[in-house]
């Protein structure tokens, strides 16, 4: 899908939405993504926005079924790091209801985006239909050409034989001046 400024707004919003909401969750959970130990949560983190920036400027060009399974793949190799960390089960529903939370809005974003971007092209689609039938009919319409009833130069037969010259002009050189 092509991209628009507002599509661009939303994934930058989305993104860094639950990006600083894990990291805040994270945080307070008494893990911090930024420590050099924890750089494949940080990662896992990074991921889980980078996805969701995705799917909110209105996915892949491979389908919302791709964008889902990644979604899927990445959110639960977030869990399996922050399980990992030593996070408290409680800390872990909690940022995962986070970032379901913010998945559902950009899915939801993303395929009101799709639907209008369809909506849009079936206009123009019928609108350069609708021209190329006005064409057509306007062509069908018209004959090939003007046809005459008859034709605006006189028949052989209606011609009338004798003098070439205008009866009115007086030839001085003519033979019988020449004598």
């Amino acid at each position: 899908m092509w991209v628009d400024i507002r599509s661009k707004a939303a994934g930058y919003r989305v993104s860094s939405a639950v990006t600083g909401e894990v990291t805040r969750l994270l945080s307070e959970a008494g893990v911090d993504p930024s420590h050099r130990d924890h750089a494949k949560l940080k990662s896992s983190v990074s991921s889980i926005g980078s996805t969701l920036d995705s799917v909110a400027h209105g996915g892949s060009l491979l389908g919302m079924d791709s964008d889902r399974e990644e979604f899927l793949t990445r959110r639960t190799r977030l869990g399996n790091t922050c399980a990992t960390t030593g996070l408290r089960p409680e800390a872990m529903t909690t940022i995962r209801e986070v970032v379901d939370g913010h998945t559902r809005g950009a899915g939801q974003a993303a395929i009101e985006r799709r639907g209008r971007w369809k909506d849009r092209i079936t206009a123009i689609a019928a609108t350069r239909d609708d021209a190329l039938a006005q064409r057509q009919a306007a062509t069908a319409g018209r004959s090939s050409g003007p046809v005459r009833a008859c034709t605006t130069s006189p028949a052989l037969t209606a011609q009338v034989i004798g003098p070439t010259h205008s009866p009115h002009i007086r030839h001085l050189h003519g033979e019988e001046i020449g004598r």
